[in-house]
């Protein structure tokens, strides 16, 4: 008996070298558009964050949309599509996006613009990476030289020159609405958002005119020359750039006094608002927009964070990679379990006295087990306990793997050494269950140690002992021992 365990022990340690490796190969280490480049444009509110970037290719080359979830810890842009071409304009609102391509007929340019959509469909911010296709909004109806576009809380919105007359265009329901803009000062604005409305600015020299609404109501506000209007949350301020700071002015009546001052922006740093907060994205001198972009957020109280590095990455995280390879990894040992099962009669004698112990006490015991193995994984990896053994997160790409492999490494050899010395951990001592082998005594430590790697890197095999509550589990028969429930006081006093 011991001599066929001990053959399949360089299989068992290969395989889960394997498993290490390759895990150790994925750790993880405003509604206005605003342009980096004339390559990239960033956009978005709250915490959404969309990048368009051109990639190279003739006639100025295909567009490529990538997505971040601003509270994404891990900084990853997840890419979404690549266009056939680049957009003509491009905007978001939340967690859509929208962009404006220009339509033609067999091949030939028409004027007609069309504008299309991409929303998230899953909100869970630790991996968004489900999108839905872009999908057409109802055409625009008449031809134009396109001037400003924006997104809004209710839809897109754009100035066009439509035969000398400049037009604000705004989505409603599945028509667009057309407002005239009739005088030239209207004519030299630029379209922007505030409050979820678009609204259009006139700058002047200290003050700027905003006009809004369907009646295009005026409203004078302070204003400094190259200030951009964003709107976090409900608040209004002004982004300026002074010598190599930017700083974020709140506008309140005619003062627009100084709340946040981020010291040596970038020149080519731009600035979005993202909720209460504004964002200020750049790339470095010489890097390529598709590989990496930076950002650092401030808010309204003078608070500025750390630089963060924006990573473009694949349709999984390395923790979703992770959790793949853990299933995967798990599953294939079940396979292997039956594979080099033996071709030999599975009967076991059972020793005198002896019980087999019923699933539901056997699963009390292995949560008694895992407790302290889960405490010492948490405390050397600085966890909270809940957070090593959520498995449930970790599955969902949400957790880190190695703490709990660090768990199942403690609970298997613990577990082995108290079997092979005493035939029962602390948690079978509690519900009062031992491992017998053949000889009715406790296992040798080679075999200890296949039971144990078995029940806790196959979860699938413990399916079996629900199933069949009155069978031992198949890597009990592998290894051919039992767990006994036997009421003998001798045995218990062992």
């Amino acid at each position: 008996m011991c001599g066929e365990v001990r053959n399949r022990c360089p299989i068992w340690r290969g395989i889960l070298a394997a498993l290490v490796c390759l895990l150790h190969l994925v750790t993880p280490v405003g509604a206005a558009t605003a342009h980096l480049t004339p390559a990239i444009q960033v956009s978005g509110t709250t915490e959404h964050a969309w990048v368009l970037s051109r990639l190279p290719g003739p006639g100025g080359g295909p567009g490529r949309l990538h997505y971040n979830n601003a509270t994404d810890a891990e900084g990853r842009l997840y890419p979404i599509r690549t266009l056939a071409s680049m957009p003509v304009a491009f905007a978001a609102w939340d967690d859509t996006a929208y962009f404006v391509v220009a339509l033609s007929d067999e091949g030939s340019p028409t004027g007609r613009l069309g504008v299309r959509r991409v929303s998230v469909l899953t909100s869970d911010p630790a991996g968004p990476h489900r999108f839905s296709s872009p999908r057409p909004l109802p055409p625009i109806p008449v031809g134009g030289d396109l001037l400003d576009f924006v997104a809004t809380a209710s839809g897109p919105a754009f100035t066009m020159r439509v035969d000398g007359q400049v037009m604000l265009m705004q989505l409603g329901g599945t028509t667009w609405n057309a407002t005239a803009i009739l005088t030239p000062e209207l004519e030299a604005g630029t379209l922007s958002v505030l409050a979820g409305e678009p609204v259009i600015i006139v700058p002047g020299d200290d003050h700027a005119m905003v006009y809004s609404g369907e009646s295009l109501d005026e409203e004078r506000i302070p204003w400094l020359a190259g200030g951009v209007l964003r709107s976090p949350e409900s608040s209004r301020v002004l982004v300026t750039r002074e010598g190599d700071d930017v700083r974020v002015r709140l506008l309140w009546g005619e003062e627009a006094p100084v709340r946040t001052t981020i010291s040596d922006a970038p020149v080519e740093a731009v600035a979005i608002e993202q909720g209460e907060r504004i964002a200020l994205y750049w790339t470095d001198a010489g890097s390529d927009p598709e590989i990496s972009l930076r950002r650092r957020v401030a808010d309204l109280n003078g608070q500025v964070l750390a630089v963060e590095e924006l990573h473009a990455s694949g349709p999984m995280s390395p923790r979703e990679v992770q959790a793949l390879i853990l299933v995967m990894g798990s599953v294939f040992l079940t396979i292997v379990v039956f594979i080099l099962k033996p071709e030999r009669d599975d009967t076991f004698p059972m020793p005198e006295g002896a019980a087999l112990a019923d699933p539901a006490r056997r699963m009390v015991a292995f949560l008694f087990d895992l407790l302290p193995a889960g405490l010492i994984a948490a405390f050397i990896w600085g966890r909270p306990v809940g957070e090593v053994l959520d498995l449930l997160g970790i599955l969902q790409g949400k957790g880190d793997v190695l703490p709990l492999l660090t768990a199942a490494g403690i609970l298997i050899a613990t577990s082995a050494i108290c079997e092979a010395i005493w035939g029962r951990t602390p948690g079978k001592l509690i519900l009062g269950c031992r491992v017998v082998s053949r000889s009715g005594g406790p296992p040798p430590v080679h075999i200890s140690v296949a039971r144990n790697a078995v029940k806790v890197l196959c979860p699938p095999l413990g399916l079996f002992v629900l199933m069949s509550p009155g069978a031992s589990r198949p890597g009990d028969f592998q290894t051919r021992v039992i767990v006994d429930q036997s009421e003998d006081t001798d045995d218990e006093a062992d």
